[in-house]
């Protein structure tokens, strides 16, 4: 596994804060000078999130790790999540709560991988805080063992003028689902996150977002593509709440995925719930190709809920 790491670690500049199997090893963050850096153990309980699997994460986690970045970072912010088993499945925790303080800047990358002959199995929960008028970069890239299965949550809290810049990749694994939760709680803050997903024989990736816009003015883009081959199969669920005083909301949506397979499946589900006087969204385009002399080119495919009451629009176009 050390060479594995070092592979990562050298390839990539950057403060690595490394949990493998895990085990975390905060050697490569000590030495951040604008960050606090502590574990579980040390400090207080993490937030447990009110969902089954981070409740697995709680009853099953060795330890977990806490850092508030104070300033900015000379370089980016590394998590590398590694898994390696031998002779026998395994199962292993992660858990990460990350602030980045008033008006600070960091760059953050999130490294997934994973090897080994037996199975496992590895649930994975990080919580960033963006305080006000901070901006987090951040990159998620997951290339597990085909076979391995991973579940992992990433939740957001944005602050008021606070900037999120976010790109998901996921390449490898045999079962993974990836949860986005972004909660917009401060007036004219933005999040833009775009994700990729490259799949092939027996794989299953699975990606569901939600941002809950609380306040307004404020705006959140996503776009998520897909490329799918072999008789792979792909999620994306996508789901925007505009809660009440939410106005002048910006949200949009979209999805693309090209499918080199008769074999391969995508399910796309777009969800838009608007309860504000005074919003707007641009709905998902939502685009699904073959490699064939003809192609299904379809449209919003979505549940509207307007002022609690709730419609299904289905419009779709072949070519």
């Amino acid at each position: 596994m050390s060479a594995r790491i070092a592979a990562v670690t050298k390839s990539i500049d950057a403060h690595w804060l490394i949990i493998a199997n895990g085990q975390i090893n905060l050697s490569g963050v000590a030495e951040i000078g604008e960050a606090k850096v502590e574990l579980f153990s040390d400090g207080g309980a993490p937030f447990v999130l009110d969902r089954p699997l981070a409740d697995l994460n709680a009853a099953l986690l060795h330890d977990g790790v806490r850092i508030r970045l104070t300033g900015n970072p000379d370089k980016a912010l590394g998590l590398l999540i590694i898994d390696e088993t031998a002779d026998s499945a395994g199962v292993t925790q992660a858990n990460i709560e990350l602030t980045i303080d008033t008006e600070c800047e960091a760059e953050i990358i999130e490294y997934q991988i994973s090897a080994g002959p037996a199975d496992h199995y590895c649930n994975s929960i990080v919580s960033l805080n963006i305080c006000d008028a901070a901006t987090a970069r951040y990159v998620r890239l997951q290339n597990r063992k085909l076979g391995h299965v991973q579940t992992g949550r990433l939740s957001v809290v944005l602050g008021k003028r606070s900037q999120l810049d976010m790109l998901s990749i996921d390449l490898g694994g045999g079962l993974i689902r990836n949860d986005v939760d972004i909660d917009i709680a401060g007036p004219e803050s933005s999040a833009t996150f775009n994700g990729l997903y490259l799949t092939g024989d027996d794989q299953h990736i699975d990606n569901h977002t939600r941002v809950d816009h609380r306040v307004g003015p404020a705006v959140s883009v996503q776009e998520y593509r897909g490329i799918l081959t072999g008789n792979s199969r792909a999620v994306w669920n996508g789901k925007v709440v505009v809660h009440q005083g939410a106005d002048g909301t910006d949200a949009t949506q979209a999805n693309h995925n090209l499918l080199l397979s008769e074999r391969a499946e995508i399910n796309p589900k777009p969800e838009l719930e608007i309860y504000a006087m005074m919003s707007s969204a641009h709905m998902v385009r939502r685009s699904v190709s073959w490699m064939k002399p003809r192609s299904i080119i379809c449209e919003p495919a979505v549940w509207i809920t307007i002022r609690r009451k709730r419609f299904w629009c289905m419009p779709s176009r072949l070519t």
